[in-house]
């Protein structure tokens, strides 16, 4: 005979329910650890692209510099050529 009393089918589903949870439980570290995995390469791809970046920067930084530097040659030979220039009509 079968027990179908109140008592017994409330056990019943709370020993689904913990069955579902344990199922839940069991995935959940390869769920984590996928997501770190995805994570972590996230991460990598991100300071990849970062010190691209930071190369690119630098790169844009050195031109610059080197126009400053072209530019102030050519006002310093304007000058010189001016200075002769003013020299020569006395």
């Amino acid at each position: 005979m079968k027990n179908t009393c109140k008592r017994h089918s409330k056990c019943l589903k709370k020993e689904e329910s913990l069955n579902e949870c344990n199922k839940k439980l069991q995935t959940l570290p390869n769920s984590i650890l996928s997501d770190l995995t995805e994570l972590s390469q996230l991460k990598r791809d991100q300071m990849i692209d970062n010190k691209q970046y930071q190369i690119m920067q630098f790169g844009i930084e050195e031109r610059k510099l080197e126009l400053l530097e072209q530019e102030l040659t050519i006002k310093i030979e304007m000058l010189r050529a001016e200075a002769a220039r003013k020299h020569l009509k006395r």
